[in-house]
């Protein structure tokens, strides 16, 4: 059987991928919430995704129907459309605040003296050229750019480790679970990345070893990114929810700058190549969903539907900002939990439903 991607392009897809998202204004939201315990937050976060990630994994070694498949078979045609429907919204949703700040820290690093959209349309352009592709060109992406990712957070974290006063975390879990709860839910919509899992079932085969490879891949993806806000919070400790946009000010404490220069811009750029296939994803996906649900023939249709659509979010948030951002700490963080972490957990107890009724 000729699978659309290998294993080794899933373990990839995680490194590659999963970690840029997180090097932007998610150590604000989590600094505000929790302070220096925002790491704990974060862990929290990573363990959910955990979860959901190994038991999807887990399901994918004897699976052979991919997601859809697997909707009808359980729900029916018209159960499976209601599902797909809600994750296109999740996905759409799931895009929005890190399209935004993409714009935002491209237009305050570049120094632009007057800001304008025109300046990030070349992404719209690329998000709907990916979303055109088959799920096979995002594993050929996570083979290229994996080491890109790594690289770039390996230059970002080392210099800005040198710069770093890990006391400031001390004492640990001085904020109480509450408000380390409470940083894990407002940012729920930058993990939840278990539904991207969702679209490999059926699509990769799984050999032995393979599930130990994905799950350490995560992990790998997990301590690099916890790494990131410890030092981000040692960094900047009290003043760190000011931080919105943390890449490039973290390397500037370092003594290692002044003498070598702002080498810290090579590992920037990498993050950045990355993060135009992350913010990406949930565009790619929600156009295969509408693909699936109105079975458009023509290519073009459904990926210049979402990204016309986004595109008129972030025109939008020019002006509703502070509204934008309210609406995806404090009130869709539970719909991102539904359907990233929570509704995927279930997918394997379709099949073994449909098993038992045809026992019966």
């Amino acid at each position: 059987m000729k699978y659309e991607l290998k294993a080794r392009q899933v373990c990839f897809f995680i490194i590659a991928f999963l970690p840029v998202t997180k090097f932007f204004s998610l150590s604000c939201v989590l600094a505000t919430c929790a302070k220096e315990d925002m790491w704990l937050s974060g862990a929290f976060s990573l363990f959910i995704d955990f979860i959901t990630i190994a038991t999807l994994t887990f399901f994918c070694k004897n699976e052979r129907r991919d997601f859809f498949t697997i909707l009808e078979d359980g729900l029916g045609k018209v159960g499976k459309n209601a599902v797909l429907i809600f994750y296109c919204a999740f996905f759409l949703l799931k895009s929005a605040v890190p399209v935004v700040e993409q714009k935002d820290f491209i237009e305050s690093t570049l120094y632009l003296n007057m800001p304008n959209i025109v300046y990030f349309l070349p992404f719209f352009v690329f998000a709907f050229f990916l979303a055109t592709k088959r799920l096979r060109a995002l594993g050929r992406s996570a083979d290229a750019l994996f080491l890109i990712t790594l690289s770039g957070s390996l230059i970002i974290l080392v210099l800005s480790t040198l710069g770093a006063d890990f006391s400031a975390l001390l004492p640990v879990g001085a904020n109480g679970i509450g408000n380390v709860l409470l940083g894990s839910y407002q940012t729920f919509g930058w993990f939840s990345d278990g539904a991207y899992f969702l679209f490999f079932i059926g699509n990769y085969g799984v050999k032995k070893g393979d599930v130990k490879k994905i799950l350490l891949s995560f992990l790998l993806y997990a301590v690099i990114v916890i790494f990131f806000l410890m030092v981000f919070y040692g960094v900047f400790s009290y003043t760190a929810f000011r931080e919105k946009f943390p890449l490039t000010e973290m390397p500037s404490y370092s003594t290692v700058i002044s003498s070598v220069g702002r080498f810290d811009y090579l590992g920037i750029v990498f993050i950045l190549c990355s993060s135009l296939f992350s913010v990406s994803l949930p565009l790619f996906f929600a156009s295969k969903i509408l693909n699936e649900v109105f079975n458009i023939k023509k290519g073009y249709v459904a990926p210049l539907l979402v990204t016309g659509i986004l595109l008129a979010v972030v025109l939008l948030s020019e002006r509703f900002t502070h509204f934008i951002d309210i609406l995806y700490t404090e009130y869709l963080p539970a719909a991102f939990l539904l359907f990233g972490n929570i509704l995927p957990l279930f997918i394997p107890l379709l099949k073994r439903r449909k098993y038992e009724l045809k026992k019966d």
